[in-house]
């Protein structure tokens, strides 16, 4: 390592392209990352029980299909979400919340529906922004007994309509789709995100043209940037987008000794997220051929995990990985 000049833009890229050819063809994968779990299923889990086709998981229980949870019990359909989430079902960015269900960004709360930006309430149906609340639809206070039965009203109109009982549609997102980080776990063209219903925008925010520096005239070197480069503007070399350097950023790169980047945030996130296994499972049989393994000619197990069949990595068993890597 003494030998490679890390702080060359030009040497750490022809070393990614290296790492990412040999990560797919000339190495062997376990298929998926789960430590300590039981009764599991899914990748990057820890210390889980009875949890199944989920992702990126920590100390759960008894639950499925989260993606990005520490310490959930009882749940189903929870996207990053924080901590003792319990007895839950279709929340976003919630911490610390009970019985609830098709909320975002809620905190401290318990029975709760369809509310978005609440803390610390209880007994809420469709509120905005509530704190310390309770027995309120729409914003709007109501006795225990009120409440019951306009709630009870309200879900059967919408159980009518057939809204009841999913998330909030897409179609009132405060974002169009290309925008979010749906667009990343699930990418559709324009056409199908417009058949869907859901909201697209040809002009995603962004300056373009104004660059006082192009890719190719960036140092190679960060060891041959000066202070200046936090005045200038710099144009993405992927989407031509162009974004700055902040002086506390020119600092990280210089102790660390990172050449600056040629590409804007947006794209540099896109590129990392590239590297990551999706999150979906597929059914597949160990690729391990090692005679000197535990098996005949070829490993008979059988998992699931987030290496599609048509990829070039080489996926084995726990059993077999563990063999050849220890």
């Amino acid at each position: 390592m003494q030998e490679i000049d890390l702080s060359s833009f030009e040497t750490r890229e022809t070393l990614s392209e290296e790492f990412e050819v040999l990560m797919e063809i000339g190495s062997i994968h376990r298929y998926v990352v789960s430590e300590r779990n039981a009764n599991s299923i899914g990748s990057l889990m820890y210390d889980c029980k009875n949890v199944t086709d989920s992702f990126e998981t920590n100390k759960c229980e008894d639950s499925k299909y989260i993606y990005g949870g520490i310490e959930n019990r009882n749940c189903a359909d929870i996207y990053h979400v924080g901590y003792n989430v319990e007895l839950c079902y279709e929340l976003q960015g919630c911490t610390r919340v009970t019985n609830s269900a098709f909320c975002h960004l809620c905190y401290d709360n318990t029975f709760l529906q369809y509310c978005d930006s609440c803390q610390n309430s209880q007994n809420l149906f469709g509120c905005v922004s509530i704190k310390k609340g309770e027995y309120m639809i729409l914003n709007k206070k109501y006795s225990k007994e009120e409440y019951t039965y306009l709630r009870a009203r309200i879900i059967e109109q919408m159980k009518s309509t057939g809204e009841y009982g999913e998330f909030f549609p897409p179609n009132i997102a405060p974002v169009y789709y290309n925008e979010t980080q749906g667009a990343l776990y699930m990418p559709l063209s324009k056409e199908e995100t417009l058949a869907r219903g859901w909201q697209w925008e040809d002009n995603l925010p962004g300056t373009y043209g104004k660059e006082t520096v192009t890719p190719e005239n960036v140092p190679d070197s960060i060891l041959e940037v000066s202070d200046s480069a936090t005045k200038e503007i710099y144009r993405c070399m992927t989407c031509t987008k162009n974004f700055n350097i902040v002086p506390d950023e020119l600092a990280f790169y210089r102790r660390e000794i990172i050449p600056l980047p040629r590409r804007c945030p947006d794209c540099r996130y896109k590129r990392r997220f590239a590297l990551r296994p999706p999150r979906k499972l597929w059914p597949r049989t160990c690729m391990c051929t090692r005679t000197n393994h535990e098996h005949g000619d070829t490993c008979p197990n059988t998992f699931e995990t987030p290496f599609a069949p048509e990829r070039p990595e080489q996926v084995f068993c726990e059993a077999c990985y563990q063999q050849e890597v220890i």
